[in-house]
């Protein structure tokens, strides 16, 4: 079963501060579908080395993923050097006597970094691996973003085998009719399915090699009690299209005060199983722990049923790097924690976490297969920052700094087989750093490239 991924999209944009909110665009995180800090989707794989595509959806409660004023800048203009900034807009680089080891040959196993051009009406999927001296291009989409301008398109996509390519685009006026398509990128690339629908308040993701998940995504509290998520299973040779029964939850009277230890505010989907039978869903409450687990969706039928807890073991092994071994919940970030840069873990029904560290700004954290915890921390928003790639242990206790640079814009792309990815630029430069971690050594493998003309919203990773 392929795994629940998440390069939903991961806008090549300035990290930003808007209206007193986090925001926080081309920033890739591992978090919950619909809800989390600022990307919402988390995948892991089978009972083997789990793959990690940490994905950016749409953030919760600011401008989407993929808002033109996040994208960075196409060319290759002067690089800038901005106040407090080093004059090398990527250092200080990993390596080094004290630093991890550096490699400019190829590591063997590692993913590939993936980025998308708009070339007139076509999509052409980019790609790096550790080894090779720039990107190369791997496939073009005939008329993926046909009828679309610049402005409307949100998100590009690969499905996590690379099988698939998804494109989003929001209504061209307001009010009006968001877009989602998907294509094959084998032979002739034909498109698989389209959807427009009404709004603009939808958001798309793989949960599978060949599943789709589109439903509400960038609301922290619901507005209905009944919203709607439909799974597009794309495997057979017509589109199915299944809708998810999702259970209303009680609100109080106008007249009532809430009771906050039990109220729930919105429901989101988590992962799959791993034999691909099942939707997990989290409820959203204002204390914490922030997420907890409410009921899983039957994919044949549609039906739900409540769960009280994560299954971590057999088939309907709930999919996704934020539950452990041992069914500890880990959570990060401004929405789904007290704090901007807490990274905490609970224990299924505990009043307290097991471990609290607070990082400053973080987006997203993730277990490791050697139960260890990644996560991605950043000294200020907006920038010029400090980036760093770090590692916690079990309990919490700092580990290792698998990469310390600085930028204006950067992101830990994904985890993936025993790899981790990142990429790190400054805004204006025309230039990004793609950068691969392997995890067992921490040896970093990278290349700097000049950012393509028509470069789309998304970054990812596929095998």
């Amino acid at each position: 079963m392929s795994r629940i991924a998440g390069t939903v999209s991961c806008v090549l944009g300035e990290l930003k501060a808007v209206r007193g909110e986090r925001r926080v665009d081309g920033v890739v995180a591992i978090g919950v579908l619909g809800v989390a800090v600022v990307a919402l989707l988390a995948g892991c794989g089978s009972d083997g080395p789990r793959d990690r595509d940490l994905a950016s959806p749409v953030p919760v409660g600011s401008p989407r993923s993929g808002s033109p004023e996040g994208q960075a800048g196409s060319g290759a203009s002067p690089r800038s050097t901005p106040p407090s900034a080093s004059p090398d807009p990527i250092t200080p680089r990993p390596g080094g006597e004290s630093g991890p080891p550096v490699s400019d040959a190829a590591l063997p196993g590692s993913p590939e970094i993936v980025l998308f051009q708009r070339l007139g009406d076509d999509v052409v999927v980019l790609g790096w691996r550790p080894g090779e001296p720039g990107l190369t291009r791997e496939t073009v989409v005939h008329d993926a973003v046909r009828g679309l301008s610049d402005r409307q398109l949100r998100q590009v996509q690969l499905s996590p085998d690379g099988s698939l390519l998804l494109v989003a685009a929001a209504p061209a006026t307001f009010p009006g009719h968001q877009t989602f398509r998907v294509f094959s990128t084998d032979g002739d690339g034909h498109e698989l399915w389209q959807s427009t629908s009404p709004g603009s308040d939808l958001s798309a993701t793989f949960i599978g090699a060949r599943q789709l998940l589109v439903a509400p995504g960038h609301r922290l509290i619901a507005l209905t009690n009944a919203p709607i998520w439909r799974v597009i299973d794309l495997s057979g040779d017509e589109p199915v299209v299944r809708e998810m029964d999702v259970p209303d939850f009680a609100r109080p009277e106008p007249s009532a005060t809430p009771d906050w230890r039990t109220q729930i505010l919105n429901y989101h989907p988590l992962a799959l199983s791993v034999d691909g039978e099942w939707l997990y869903a989290m409820s959203g409450h204002a204390l914490e722990p922030r997420l907890r687990p409410a009921f899983r969706v039957a994919i044949a039928t549609g039906q739900p049923e409540p769960v009280d807890d994560l299954p971590i073991s057999g088939p309907a092994r709930a999919d996704t790097p934020i539950l452990d071994r041992s069914s500890r919940l880990l959570l990060a970030g401004p929405f789904l924690t007290a704090g901007p840069g807490i990274v905490e873990a609970w224990a299924p029904g505990a009043s307290a976490p097991d471990f609290r560290v607070d990082l400053a700004n973080v987006v997203g954290a993730s277990w490791t297969d050697d139960g260890r915890v990644l996560t991605s921390a950043y000294d200020r928003l907006p920038g010029p920052f400090r980036f760093r790639i770090l590692s916690l242990g079990a309990d919490g206790a700092m580990g290792e700094a698998y990469l310390d640079t600085q930028g204006t814009k950067a992101a830990l792309i994904g985890v993936r087989d025993g790899f981790a990815a990142a990429y790190v630029g400054w805004t204006g430069s025309g230039k990004q750093e793609l950068v691969v971690i392997r995890l067992r050594d921490g040896t970093v493998a990278r290349v700097e490239i000049d950012e393509p003309d028509g470069l789309l919203p998304g970054i990812g990773l596929r095998p």
